[in-house]
């Protein structure tokens, strides 16, 4: 559309119904759901409807592709809030897909201890690697040795033990720590930029 100065013979894109300004790749319904943003979502807390599931996660499409940073965090943090909240293996497939890394250790975790193993139709959607990791995870946790009960524990240096689950998560899936906490824009907020 902006490379190339219009033909004389045609009209530009976006002057009339009749030529739109074409989006490759992006749905109606994530076009919907950032027009939704736009009138409605910088005051879903002040109104009795806010977005279900399907519709933030297209949110997180269209802002993720168009580096639209606040929408991205408003509707990162909505879905945070949903109840029910989004299955583990969801939330690990957005969370490498729209890169949102602060979901995958709490994913991670929350599937290795589950008690159900991952099944073929979630293997599919995590993928190969992932999948095998897990795997890798949930043998490690499952086989390490379980304190004693009776045996006092160790004394206190004055910092918390580790807790040995998150080690081994840690190790197994390097990438998935958390990074410094960002502040998450206020959902009160009159006026969010949008970037």
């Amino acid at each position: 559309m902006f490379a190339c100065p219009p033909a004389q013979s045609t009209q530009p894109e976006g002057t009339c119904d009749d030529r739109p300004i074409e989006l490759a790749g992006v749905s109606c319904s994530e076009f919907e759901s950032l027009l939704n943003f736009f009138y409605n979502g910088m005051y879903y807390s002040q109104v009795s409807r806010r977005p279900g599931k399907d519709e933030l996660i297209l949110l997180l499409s269209i802002s993720s592709r168009y580096d639209f940073e606040e929408v991205r965090r408003h509707a990162i943090h909505w879905m945070g809030l949903l109840e029910p909240p989004i299955d583990s293996v969801q939330r690990l497939h957005l969370a490498n897909k729209f890169d949102v890394r602060e979901w995958l250790a709490k994913a991670y975790r929350d599937i290795c201890q589950r008690d159900a193993p991952l099944t073929e139709a979630e293997a599919l959607k995590i993928g190969l690697k992932n999948t095998v990791l897990i795997a890798q995870a949930r043998e490690k946790i499952r086989s390490r040795p379980s304190r004693d009960p009776d045996r006092p524990a160790r004394a206190s240096t004055g910092n918390p033990p580790e807790d040995p689950v998150a080690i081994i998560i840690k190790d197994i899936f390097p990438f998935s720590v958390i990074p410094s906490p960002e502040k998450v824009p206020s959902t009160s907020s009159p006026n969010p930029k949008v970037r």
